[in-house]
């Protein structure tokens, strides 16, 4: 018993004389640690932020909260209608955003959630009637735009999953009441079903050095035209819906360019922003039902909006829409379907990316050999975030065989552009080619007669006249032509102007071997090209393909650097360099110098690059700067005025 008794006497000293143990103390965090936890919120993280969190800790909501979230959102509502501190619009966004990660997509109660996280944080960044609103510089502000862009996307996805039409009024449940959104719609296209509506934060554009992507109020969408036809997009309902508010001029769901679209048989992909505005009465009056409307801009024209009276920035993604387009348009582009003329026939033609708009001046890029237009969106995701000429561009590309004799593509592409001229009656355009495409753009500014080709040939006109008249037909279209009068600007990027040493050697001939020429093309030489062989008992050659117009001594080479150009169109080079500064042994392995260089170019740029200088961001550069240029120039007002008499040649002094 006495034992006991000290040992208790004993632990009752050493607990009085032992230290507290310690509750209280600090833990050392690495340099970035904080900065990642403070700016955690609900749309980037599983938790919400600091400045949610602190006032849930505070209140002693935690447990509410966690276990009855919709009753926890529903007092802060309530609190909130009752106080009109803005503050609180921004715990009970959070809160609603976060808590609409327990339940499916399609739910009710998902979009329930999310609908009313939008309208509080819309609330807090417009609503005049709010007090206390902090500073623009408090963490608040970002997170009611972070909140408002993806509760908004989660919306979007709700309408995507309940595959609603885009035509309808849409009724979306809030913590109280309900939201009835309308469409308005300032987009040149839009779907007929939220089916074919993407957000774009849900894709990472692959294949590009940048994500042209810029930060903003808004949700960025991918808009689908599908290829396919598809029960929700039938012809019936491509019609104009009245409920449907488009800007005068815009194109409703019919197909105003149908022959220019769907590059590579793919869906056309096309960018634009969602923006959500709606009557301000949630937090003033109690009613069953608010007004709202999601407005659906195009972001390829305009990078600003007008919302509740303020001029607000608009969140954008250009080159999601653009990879997923490319995505499915290279499911037809291969190495060998681009040696088989007849196969690349089938897609042949010109291809606007985006819906035409007459405000904007085309651009027309053409491809080089054993290439497609696939090797263009590098330059092009580069010059679409660039703001003027975003505003004053269209982007088109022209997809063609090149195993065709580069005058017969040529013919093709004046052809394809006059019609399409004449369709949409633009005045003025550029073109940009790269190798075989420049060119093809080059033919384009060029005068050239069938005489001149037949005297190059060193025969009669009369055995000429003797081959039957359809082949008469097609090779004079090909070889007799003018200047197209709308093409005002040209830029040439690697181009042989007079042909290339390799279109000779080995190189050339496993090309020769490989390619084949389009049927059409190949019955044309068998029918009409024995006027070269001098008798029709002889064996006809073989039909030339794009490789023969590419060598130094051909017959292409021969007429066309001696024919005339345009006067006062203005024309750039471009030239790859890989082996020296001496202008006599500059190559891009494939170019040399002496071939690329034009003496009456407005300028002339090397970039030290193979031939693929067209990929590279010298080059790029020098192509927005060029652009910026041809929008500064008076020469877009004489566009379609009176030509000069005067005629220059491309050889110069070089030829």
């Amino acid at each position: 018993m006495r034992g006991n008794l000290f040992r208790l006497i004993y632990l009752i000293i050493l607990f009085m004389t032992l230290p507290a143990c310690a509750r209280y103390g600090v833990r050392e965090l690495s340099p970035l640690e904080q900065s990642r936890q403070v700016s955690r919120n609900a749309t980037n993280s599983n938790e919400v932020s600091h400045l949610t969190r602190r006032y849930v800790l505070s209140e002693n909501l935690q447990e509410k909260c966690d276990l009855e979230s919709l009753i926890c959102i529903l007092d802060i509502d309530t609190d909130l209608r009752s106080t009109q501190d803005a503050i609180l619009a921004i715990y009970a966004a959070e809160l609603a955003f976060q808590a609409a990660k327990d339940h499916e997509v399609e739910d009710d109660t998902f979009a329930r959630l999310n609908t009313s996280a939008m309208v509080y944080a819309s609330a807090y960044l417009f609503d005049p009637s709010l007090k206390n609103r902090p500073s623009d510089f408090h963490p608040a502000q970002r997170i009611a735009i972070d909140i408002y862009n993806r509760s908004m996307a989660q919306v979007m996805r709700h309408l995507h999953a309940k595959r609603a039409l885009t035509g309808a009024t849409h009724r979306l449940p809030l913590m109280r009441g309900s939201l009835q959104v309308r469409l308005n719609v300032g987009v040149h296209y839009l779907p007929r079903s939220f089916l074919h509506i993407r957000v774009a934060y849900d894709y990472e554009a692959r294949g590009f050095a940048n994500h042209q992507s810029y930060f903003g109020l808004g949700t960025p969408l991918i808009l689908l035209r599908p290829y396919a036809s598809d029960p929700l997009e039938t012809s019936e309902q491509k019609k104009s819906n009245p409920n449907l508010k488009y800007p005068p001029g815009f194109e409703t769901g019919s197909e105003p360019v149908e022959n220019y679209q769907y590059l590579g048989k793919a869906d056309q992909a096309y960018p634009a922003t969602v923006l959500f505005e709606y009557d301000g009465d949630y937090l003033t009056r109690d009613r069953k039902q608010y007004e709202g409307e999601f407005r659906i801009v195009d972001s390829l024209s305009q990078d600003r909006a007008s919302l509740n009276g303020r001029e607000v920035p608009l969140e954008t993604d250009f080159s999601s829409p653009m990879a997923y387009m490319l995505a499915g348009a290279e499911k037809n582009d291969s190495f060998f379907r681009r040696l088989d003329g007849d196969s690349i026939g089938e897609t042949s033609g010109l291809y606007m990316l985006y819906p035409y708009d007459k405000e904007k001046i085309p651009v027309v890029f053409v491809h080089g050999l054993a290439s497609s237009p696939m090797t263009w969106f590098t330059m092009i995701n580069e010059l679409i975030a660039d703001p003027k000429i975003r505003a004053k561009y269209q982007f088109w590309v022209y997809w063609y065989p090149t195993s065709n004799p580069v005058v017969f593509s040529a013919a093709d592409l004046r052809k394809t552009l006059t019609s399409a001229q004449e369709r949409f009656g633009f005045r003025r355009m550029v073109l940009i080619g790269h190798s075989m495409g420049g060119l093809l753009s080059r033919l384009m500014i060029q005068k050239s007669r069938t005489e001149d080709w037949i005297q190059e040939l060193g025969i009669d006109s009369s055995r000429f006249n003797a081959i039957n008249l359809e082949s008469q037909r097609v090779l004079r279209q090909a070889t007799s032509y003018d200047p197209l009068p709308f093409v005002n600007r040209v830029v040439f990027l690697a181009t042989p102007h007079r042909g290339s040493a390799l279109a000779d050697g080995l190189a050339g001939y496993l090309g020769r071997r490989a390619m084949t020429v389009p049927g059409g093309v190949a019955e044309i030489f068998n029918s009409g090209l024995s006027l070269i062989t001098g008798s029709e008992d002889e064996p006809v050659m073989p039909p030339v393909s794009g490789i023969e117009s590419l060598s130094p001594d051909s017959l292409f080479v021969r007429v066309t650097m001696n024919q005339p150009f345009a006067p006062g169109i203005p024309y750039h080079s471009i030239i790859g360099n890989r082996s020296a500064t001496d202008l006599d042994w500059i190559t891009d392995s494939v170019v040399p110098y002496a071939s690329s260089h034009l003496a009456g170019a407005e300028s002339e740029l090397l970039v030290e690059s193979d031939h693929s200088v067209h990929t590279t961001m010298p080059a790029i550069l020098e192509v927005r700067r060029i652009l910026r240029l041809h929008l500064e120039s008076n020469h877009l007002d004489q566009a379609n005025g009176p030509r000069a008499q005067t005629l220059h040649f491309p050889g110069g002094s070089s030829n």
